[in-house]
């Protein structure tokens, strides 16, 4: 899926071809909220790469919620920022017993504010249009005791904790594809999925890791455009 979205990014900066229509009186800036849900795989890694890694894997949909600001910069071509603030963890506390030891991982509960800069090319200017998406998203983790707490041993309540702090920032590439319908002159409703792929996808060390294999998103949105003043 990695080698996908280089593609993406081909086919978002192709010439202009097409002229813009004379029937679209908006403003080129519009701005809405905008909803949606990550299907997120999260894989629990204890241990050095190796044969006796132990692994756990859970799915977790997380939803988002922020506002969606659109600028068109061209024929079906547009700038898209769409901050969004949304949760990655309501916490982890996995036990896991192998035959050395007992090992407990726990993550504080933490939300990540999204600001992303996407480019995004319409396929066609009909009231109800197909279109790609494709960009950066810079994601702030923030949370007040951001960590990772790994335990082992035969009394994890006596050990030492080993202690993971969690990156302040990360940076993903994300494309996707979806549809908006023009409902109104003024009202545009937006439809899309989109797979995100982590730069760094691991939070943790050598002894106990956070990772995030998979990561796909869906998006719904509602911007309202400016449309543009008559003269006097």
């Amino acid at each position: 899926m990695k080698s996908v979205l280089p593609l993406f990014f081909l086919i978002l900066s192709l010439p202009l071809c097409a002229q813009e229509s004379a029937e679209l009186p908006r403003h080129p800036f519009s701005i809405g909220p905008v909803v949606g849900f990550d299907f997120m795989t999260q894989e629990i890694r204890f241990g050095p790469e190796g044969a006796d890694r132990v692994l756990s894997e859970r799915d977790e949909v997380l939803p988002q919620f922020g506002l969606q600001a659109m600028y068109r910069i061209g024929a079906g071509l547009s700038i898209v920022t769409e901050p969004a603030f949304g949760s990655f963890f309501s916490g982890i506390d996995i036990l896991q017993s192998t035959a050395q030891e007992n090992r407990r991982l726990e993550a504080e509960k933490f939300h990540v504010l999204h600001l992303p800069l996407l480019l995004r090319k319409t396929l066609s200017e009909e009231d109800l249009a197909a279109y790609l998406i494709a960009g950066i998203d810079m994601m702030f983790l923030l949370a007040p005791e951001a960590a990772l707490r790994y335990t082992a041993g035969g009394d994890l309540d006596a050990a030492t904790p080993v202690v993971y702090d969690l990156p302040f920032s990360r940076m993903a590439v994300q494309a996707g594809f979806g549809v908006q319908w023009r409902r109104t002159e003024k009202l545009t409703l937006t439809a899309d999925i989109r797979y995100r792929s982590v730069t760094d996808e691991i939070i943790g060390g050598d002894l106990a890791a956070i990772a995030f294999p998979s990561h796909v998103g869906v998006r719904l949105g509602l911007r309202v455009h400016f449309v543009k003043r008559k003269p006097f």
